[in-house]
């Protein structure tokens, strides 16, 4: 048995992992979770990135680095 696949979710995955690095390509920090902010109501899968880039933004606030 021989089942074609009629979605393939890494292909998809790729697909956007790679659409996405290339529009924030060059953008610091604060302009990615802009952008994440701004485009999560056109792309449903970006409302989870947008709250991780805040989750990590938020563990970071407040942490004093060495240098």
């Amino acid at each position: 048995m021989n089942k074609q696949k009629k979605f393939d979710s890494v292909k998809t995955m790729r697909r956007i992992r790679d659409k996405m690095s290339k529009e924030i390509e060059g953008m610091s920090f604060e302009d990615q979770c802009n952008w994440l902010y701004k485009n999560k109501l056109k792309d449903p899968y970006l409302e989870q990135l947008m709250r991780k880039a805040a989750q990590q933004r938020n563990a970071t606030d407040g942490v004093s680095h060495r240098s």
